[in-house]
This record gives structure tokens, sequence and C-alpha cells, in this order.
């Protein structure tokens, strides 16, 4: 809440100079009125960008009690069970499975390799939030900056291959 806050500031005082500069065009407007015009813009964009702000982390809060409940009715998953096809790095498999759970609240059980974003996960991978958060888990985990990482985790479908993926950054990164 607090970095939506000092969003809106951001976005309402970038208005209020673009409110300035738009009302110097208002020739026949006193100083008081011209203050006002810019003063009107920069509410305006404030109350916008708290409204959709809220809104959005109200979408993203539901949502993400909607899958915490989905995956704490499920069975639970043990990595013995998983056998992968491709040459996954186990303790990676490991440091993004609990990032996610974390990200989710809900034991590391409950996430599995197999797992699809967007149909288990419910979950856009691309998604900022989840992706900064478990980029920064991985990342403090293999002592790499997080700063450096150009995520694309587009082509990522499943658990799995957000591990790939990872594994194949580390190695280039050696």
């Amino acid at each position: 809440m607090y970095s939506l806050m000092i969003m809106a500031l951001v976005v309402a005082f970038v208005a209020l100079l673009c409110g300035g500069l738009g009302s110097l065009f208002a020739q026949d407007a006193g100083p008081g009125e011209r203050i006002l015009m810019a003063l009107m813009t920069s509410a305006t964009a404030f109350v916008a960008t708290l409204i959709l702000g809220l809104r959005d982390l109200i979408r993203f809060r539901r949502d993400s009690r909607r899958t915490q409940q989905h995956l704490l009715e499920r069975p639970d998953f043990f990595e013995a069970e998983f056998r992968s096809e491709a040459d996954v790095d186990p303790e990676l498999m490991k440091v993004v499975r609990e990032a996610i759970a974390q990200f989710f609240d809900v034991p590391v059980s409950k996430i599995r390799p197999t797992d699809n974003f967007e149909t288990d996960l419910h979950i856009d991978p691309t998604e900022v939030n989840f992706q900064h958060f478990v980029i920064r888990t991985v990342a403090d985990d293999h002592r790499f900056h997080d700063e450096v990482i150009e995520v694309n985790f587009a082509n990522a479908h499943t658990v799995e291959d957000l591990v790939i993926w990872l594994q194949d950054f580390i190695r280039d990164e050696d």
C-alpha cells in the first residue's frame, strides 16, 4: 500500500507539472485559474492512480487466495515421486518450489514440478510480482545479482520449465 501511495504521488507530481505547462496556453486565465487547472489535473491523476492500483491489488489478492485454497486442498507431492525427462538440478528445483510455495503461502509439498502456471497456479508467469519474488529468491540462494537478469518467463509453462530456464541462465553466468 505504501508503494502505491508513492507511485500515486509521483504520477500526481508529473501531472502537476504537465498541467502547469498546459495552463500557460490558457491566455485568458489569471494566475489563480492556472494554478487551479494544474491542481485539478494533478488531483485527477492521483485519484485515478489510487483507484486503479487498489483495483489491481484487490484482484491480485483475491486470485492469490483462490490459488492458495486450491493448492491446500490437493494432496502433497514429494521429490521422490518426480522423475524428469530433462537434466534438472534438484537443488535449484527445491529453491524454486520453496519460492513459489512462499509466494502463495502454502507448504512446499503442494508445489509440483509439473504444475502449469496458468491452469494449476492460476498465475501468468510474466506477472511482475511473481517473477521478482522467484528471481530474488534464486538470486539470493545462488549469489548473483537479480538486477542483471533480463527475465523472459514467457516460454516457461510449468515449474520445471522455469527451473530449466534458470538453470541455463546460471550456467551462462558461470
